[in-house]
């Protein structure tokens, strides 16, 4: 993935990726209709296309996230926390994202959602 998308993609994106994916592995909304409404559908094309990818990659290779994840986590946090670690994980060791920008972005999606700001 070109850098350029990747910069161009920031927080909303980012944001909008998170809420997709949530909603897929809930199976109540499901990826289709996370697709289709807002935040997704109100971002720029480029964004969407971002997002999209990073969605459908943390998907693809959840297996292998959530397995490298359980090594690391003594216990399973809220789902949104969760989330955050695996599409994290997707994009620093598939999607090369640097590392600051995943952090970065993580930190700040987390701090402003009430059930991970402890995590932050």
């Amino acid at each position: 993935m070109s850098s350029d998308l990747i910069d161009a993609a920031g927080l909303p994106s980012r944001a909008a990726a998170l809420d997709v994916l949530l909603a897929a592995l809930d199976h109540r909304g499901g990826l289709d209709e996370a697709l289709a409404r807002p935040p997704f559908s109100r971002l720029e094309p480029r964004g969407r296309g971002f997002a999209r990818a990073l969605v459908m990659l943390t998907l693809r290779r959840l297996g292998q996230i959530d397995q490298a994840l359980e090594t690391k986590l003594k216990k399973p946090p809220p789902d949104a926390v969760l989330g955050l670690l695996r599409w994290g994980a997707a994009q620093l060791f598939v999607m090369d994202v640097p590392d600051f920008a995943v952090v970065n972005t993580s930190v700040e999606l987390i701090s402003a959602r009430k059930d991970g700001r402890q995590f932050k």
